[in-house]
C-alpha cells in the first residue's frame, strides 16, 4: 500500500506530465489535479477520471495511472468503489451531464 507522502508524490509527477492529452494532460485536466486535498481523495481523483474521460483531456496512459491511484485511495479510505461512485454528485441516476464545464463545476459540491 502506497503512503500518503507517495500519493503526494504521484499528483506533483502528474502536473509535470506534457501538455496535451495525446501526450499528457489537457490543461483543464491539470487544473481539476490542483483541486485535490493532499493527499488526493478518491472522490477527487474519480472526478477528474469523469472529466477527463467525458473530455477526453487525458491520455490513456495517465488514465490508467489515475485509475491505479483511485484504487490506492478507496483501500486507503477503507471504502469501496461503489461507495464512492454513490458519492459523486454528477453520477445520480438519472442526472444528465450535459456539458464539461457543469461537470467540473459539480466537483465544488465534493
Amino acid at each position: 500500500m502506497k503512503t500518503k507522502e507517495e500519493m503526494i508524490e504521484m499528483v506533483a509527477l502528474l502536473l509535470e506530465a506534457p501538455a496535451g492529452p495525446r501526450e499528457g494532460f489537457d490543461e483543464l485536466a491539470k487544473a481539476e489535479i490542483l483541486k485535490w486535498s493532499s493527499p488526493p481523495t478518491a472522490l477527487n481523483i474519480l472526478h477528474t477520471l469523469d472529466v477527463c474521460a467525458y473530455g477526453g483531456l487525458a491520455s490513456g496512459f495517465l488514465m490508467r495511472i489515475m485509475n491505479l491511484m483511485l484504487k490506492e485511495a478507496i483501500q486507503q479510505e477503507n471504502t469501496t468503489y461503489e461507495n464512492v461512485s454513490n458519492s459523486a454528485a454528477w453520477r445520480v441516476p438519472g442526472f444528465e451531464i450535459e456539458s464539461l464545464e457543469q461537470m467540473i463545476l459539480l466537483n465544488n459540491s465534493i
